[in-house]
């Protein structure tokens, strides 16, 4: 008899979703797709920049 170990493991209270792939957590949470040229970069020189959709009906 195989007994399961119910205790909650370290790597899983640190990161719940550790086992869902980045993809699947874009698509969980309809996020848009920026990927192929689907964004504007807009550059404050400061050393920051932001990332703005072009198309924001695009989603994962």
């Amino acid at each position: 008899m195989v007994r399961k170990d119910y205790t909650l493991k370290r790597k899983y209270l640190a990161n719940p979703l550790y086992q869902t792939s980045v993809e699947d957590k874009l698509k969980n949470n309809k996020s848009t797709n920026l990927k192929n040229g689907n964004r504007k970069v807009v550059d404050f020189d400061n050393g920051y920049i932001e990332l703005q959709a072009v198309d924001t009906n695009k989603k994962f």
